[in-house]
């Protein structure tokens, strides 16, 4: 049996935006930071190219020496790994969606926005379920689909 040839991967870009810290860290560090293979300075790099704008800026004077990745990453953990103000962004995101029409594809779409924001407030061991956060999550429906859920959360 042959193995499957996955296409070539690439590796996210991080630009400083805070409440994306989480999904890049995650990535780059499973992909890279934690490839026992890869030589420090190699992974300097590789993050070197993941980065952009106030992101680059932060580690852009580090020269390349031993120390440059490990200060690098450093330097990001401390000015991204925030999960307080990450946190804040995500509500504040959550709650400038706006609501979808009364449409099944508008719906769908609202629906994968705000499961996209809960997953990222669950890594963040936020309790996404409390009554506050609940209530924020469905005022974003029409009338007519909260009745519908209120119909079947009765049920069960």
């Amino acid at each position: 049996m042959q193995p499957i040839r996955l296409p070539k991967f690439e590796l996210p870009k991080f630009n400083g935006k805070l409440e994306s810290f989480s999904e890049f860290w995650d990535v780059f560090s499973t992909a890279v930071h934690n490839n026992n293979t890869v030589p420090d300075t190699l992974k300097f790099l590789h993050l070197k190219n993941c980065l952009q704008g106030d992101a680059e800026l932060l580690i852009r004077g580090l020269g390349m020496t031993e120390d440059s990745y490990n200060n690098a990453i450093n330097l990001l953990h401390q000015r991204y790994h925030r999960p307080n103000f990450t946190r804040n962004a995500l509500v504040n995101k959550l709650k400038d969606i706006r609501p979808p029409s009364e449409s099944a594809k508008s719906q769908r779409n609202t629906f994968s926005m705000v499961s996209a924001i809960m997953i990222q407030l669950d890594k963040l061991e936020d309790n996404s379920e409390s009554t506050v956060m609940m209530q924020l999550i469905r005022d974003k429906f029409p009338e007519y689909t909260r009745m519908k859920l209120a119909k079947r959360q009765h049920k069960l």
